[in-house]
């Protein structure tokens, strides 16, 4: 998500409203609309039930799909861009999504409280990402990048992916869309294309640690016992 970001900014966001917020939309609403009325119709689950398997299963990998997207150079094309717009949706949808179960799971919470305590946490989060942290990422690059040691600058990068990641999830959002406006603050910078180049020999080792992670919590036992 962060080399996604990359690629982008706030004013080429601004233009992609279409593959954003219709694309992904449509992608979204109809997935769950569809998957729901299996769950419940078809394999009778309850409504609660029915809805957060729709709404997850709705969600697609943004690993997955963005390394079949580069390694058959599509990145480009219409069809690429309208995939990355989706999947920028897609993660955006997960904060609404997560509500939900959390109102679903628990009837003393309050929706109004919990609407409330996201959207501060969403002004907090653009306010520390977007606006001191396009400064504070600039100023770790260009201090970094005039040591002239490649170590020190990786490390500056890493900081910035993972202190913007860890600082989403922190506030109730996903790591990836912390990555993701780590992206689009550098995308900016001078600096975007040193960074870019850094990343390429840790970006497929590190996908295939994220792939090994998510094998390792696969429980087969309980996975055959509940099929």
């Amino acid at each position: 998500m962060f080399s996604i970001g990359l690629e982008f900014s706030f004013q080429k966001i601004t233009q992609m409203r279409q593959e954003v917020l219709l694309f992904g939309g449509l992608q979204i609403g109809l997935s769950i609309a569809a998957f729901f009325a299996v769950c419940y119709f078809l394999l009778r689950f309850d409504f609660n039930t029915s809805i957060i398997v729709a709404s997850a299963v709705s969600l697609s990998s943004t690993a997955i799909v963005l390394k079949q997207i580069n390694e058959t150079n599509q990145s480009k094309t219409p069809y690429g861009t309208a995939c990355v717009g989706i999947l920028v949706f897609q993660d955006i949808a997960v904060i609404p999504i997560l509500l939900l179960i959390k109102l679903l799971s628990n009837t003393n919470l309050s929706p109004i409280e919990m609407l409330l305590n996201t959207g501060i946490s969403a002004i907090v989060v653009v306010l520390l990402l977007i606006i001191p942290g396009r400064f504070v990422a600039r100023i770790a690059l260009r201090s970094s990048a005039k040591m002239k040691t490649d170590e020190i600058f990786v490390g500056a990068v890493f900081l910035i992916i993972l202190g913007s990641a860890y600082l989403s999830k922190y506030f109730g959002f996903s790591l990836s869309l912390g990555a993701f406006l780590a992206g689009m603050i550098i995308s900016n910078s001078p600096f975007k294309y040193q960074v870019a180049s850094v990343l390429v020999y840790f970006r497929d080792v590190l996908l295939g640690v994220f792939f090994i992670t998510i094998g390792m919590q696969v429980d087969v036992l309980f996975t055959a016992k509940y099929f």
